[in-house]
């Protein structure tokens, strides 16, 4: 009897040696992931993701299959083998396998699981399910669809309404937004507290518009002026951002022509008109044109009237009456531009009459002086008669 008992003593000790031999010697394995690019992934982006396929057992594994099984919001994109087969993955070793997946664009921030599956080439019904996360977090980001002022025309010393149409073209939410407009010119300054604007909240694809107040410097030149249009926001996970934009703000002032005098040089036999620029842009190329009866009788040229400057222009002397002065120039940013202005020629100083009236006032004096001779010659024809 004894002995039986010792012999069962004897089998179990050896069937549990047996068993504690082979389950050290068997393959344990762990998947982790160790990389993600980029880290979160964008909704309607790619992502690479790399895990690492741990042996962490006393055993070889041997013709070892390692399977991704995305779902939603993963796929993998073309050309990316869903399984890898090793050969070997020895004891206590790892092997890292990285694939390319596409996030669907209607994801919504989250962590999400993606499932990878361990098991040997023999036998792909017996597996071991293991789980990565993979971080998605949508993105904001920021065009500058269009830019426009009012007015159109900035002038020194006046004010302008910059306006700025900032569209989210992200995958994600910008919070609590807010945009301002900087130039380091010193000579567009916002106007009290218009230099910068609140938002609120944009969503992906979503449009605003921002309007900045700008009071021109009365000394700024004509030239455009570099400014920077910032935008601050929070992400979804409170994070601030700041995004940047440079715009160039061009002062040109406006041209505004006006005549002053209108006088005859009847030494020169000329009619002067004196002109001058209240505005505050140059006007360059003049060619002025003198009309009367719709017809031309006169043009003349200036290089340039600057602005609060003034020039003569000088015609043939022409008879009083009305007329018309057509100004052609050329603006700042070389645009070509024509006014017109009526204007009513006549001579008002008397010492300096116009040929008709000169020719008049000679025709009369003749007359008189041809009667009273005519009469002082009557009379002393008689006397000595």
């Amino acid at each position: 009897m004894r002995k039986k008992i010792l012999a069962l003593a004897v089998f179990a000790v050896l069937i549990v040696f047996s068993t504690t031999a082979h389950a050290q010697n068997t393959p344990i394995f762990n998947v982790i992931l160790t990389n993600q690019n980029p880290y979160p992934a964008e909704p309607g982006k790619n992502v690479n993701v790399e895990v690492e396929v741990q042996n962490t057992g006393l055993g070889d594994a041997n013709n070892l299959v390692v399977e991704i099984a995305p779902a939603d919001p993963f796929m993998l994109l073309p050309g990316t083998e869903r399984t890898k087969t090793y050969t070997k993955i020895s004891a206590s070793s790892s092997v890292k396998v990285s694939y390319d997946l596409k996030v669907d664009e209607s994801a919504i921030s989250n962590p999400y699981e993606l499932e990878f599956r361990v098991y040997y080439a023999d036998n792909p019904t017996s597996y071991l399910s293991k789980k990565v996360v993979v971080n998605v977090q949508g993105q904001a980001d920021f065009i500058i669809e269009s830019t426009w002022t009012d007015p159109q025309n900035i002038e020194p010393g006046g004010r302008v309404k910059v306006y700025a149409k900032v569209k989210n073209v992200g995958t994600g939410p910008a919070n609590q937004v807010q945009a301002s407009l900087n130039s380091t010119s010193g000579l567009l300054i916002p106007v009290l507290s218009s230099g910068s604007v609140y938002l609120g909240d944009v969503k992906p694809n979503q449009d605003m518009v921002v309007e900045i107040e700008l009071a021109v410097d009365s000394t700024a030149e004509q030239k455009t002026y570099p400014a920077t249009l910032a935008l601050a926001y929070k992400d979804e996970t409170g994070a601030l951002i700041q995004e940047s934009f440079s715009l160039g703000i061009p002062v040109v002032g406006v041209i505004n022509l006006e005549i002053i005098k209108i006088e005859a040089n009847f030494e020169r036999n000329i009619l002067q008109i004196e002109i001058a620029n209240k505005g505050t842009a140059d006007a360059n190329s003049l060619e002025a044109k003198l009309l009367v009866d719709n017809k031309t009788v006169g043009v003349d040229y200036t290089s340039q009237i600057k602005a609060t400057k003034k020039t003569t222009l000088e015609f043939p002397l022409v008879a009083e009456g009305p007329g018309k002065l057509v100004l052609s120039y050329t603006t700042t940013d070389l645009k070509q531009n024509q006014v017109e202005k009526d204007l009513s020629i006549t001579y008002e100083n008397p010492n300096q009459g116009s040929p008709i009236n000169t020719l008049i006032i000679i025709v009369v004096v003749a007359v008189i002086a041809y009667f009273v001779w005519r009469r002082f010659f009557r009379k002393k024809k008689k006397k000595f008669g």
